[in-house]
């Protein structure tokens, strides 16, 4: 991981710079994740992968994301 800020910075669909963090968001974003809450945010991943993984899937059909 880049921490002495060298480099190009990654940028949000909106043009925002996004700081260095496990998963790269903009302050808005980080400040709704904290705000949520981790227990709730953990839910939802659980919940989103659950759902993921059970969807069928055929070879060479793998769903772009």
């Amino acid at each position: 991981m880049n921490d002495r800020g060298q480099g190009r910075k990654p940028l949000s669909p909106t043009g925002e710079l996004m700081k260095p963090r496990q998963i790269r968001m903009t302050d808005a974003e980080w400040a709704d994740a904290r705000f949520v809450g981790t227990v709730a945010i953990r839910e939802f991943v659980t919940k989103a992968a659950k759902k993921k993984r059970a969807i069928p899937r055929i070879a060479g059909q793998e769903k772009k994301e």
